[in-house]
């Protein structure tokens, strides 16, 4: 996945959570089912927004990144719906975390790339959900809403925002 450097040692890991009903789940955690796990959001002053509570699994070639992708995706909630025989009931994100250190210095530089796969807006007369499943369409909606929201405020220079509603979501933060 990357080259050695005399310069630095570099380290790859990922993490594959979904979030569902605003609860967030560790898709790489084989009990991620297991409520009495905890994983929160917080906010910290020299990393920014952390999710704790999350697997990291380290990765050192591109196949073993692919299986936990692959692994979580297994464990994604899905339901049946008039739409589609599968449906998406939450939004994942899998996150890939490079960390270089300095050798000469020992600095440590991190940066992270999100890749998410949005479960799709919902209108419950097309989708003919009830229950569990139109709860989960509220949420999904509730959801993409804030995200659009984030969106607009930071790029829309007309509305000159001071305030953009990043905690109003989970998905947001």
């Amino acid at each position: 996945v990357y080259p050695r450097s005399s310069e630095a040692e570099i380290s790859l890991r990922v993490s594959f959570v979904e979030l569902h009903n605003e609860d967030i789940n560790d898709l790489l955690e084989p009990n991620f089912l297991d409520k009495s796990r905890t994983i929160s959001i917080r906010d910290d002053p020299q990393q920014g927004v952390v999710v704790s509570g999350v697997k990291q699994v380290d990765v050192k070639r591109p196949s073993e990144l692919l299986r936990c992708l692959d692994k979580g995706a297994v464990f994604r909630t899905t339901a049946s719906t008039n739409m589609n025989e599968q449906s998406s009931r939450s939004h994942a994100i899998f996150t890939v975390t490079m960390e270089q250190q300095m050798h000469n210095t020992g600095e440590v530089l991190t940066s992270k790339v999100r890749f998410c796969d949005l479960a799709g807006s919902e209108r419950a007369k097309k989708t003919g959900t009830v229950g569990e499943r139109f709860r989960e369409g509220v949420n999904i909606n509730q959801g993409l809403l804030a995200l659009g929201n984030v969106i607009s405020a930071l790029g829309d220079p007309k509305l000159n925002r001071s305030h953009v509603p990043y905690r109003d979501s989970k998905l947001s933060r």
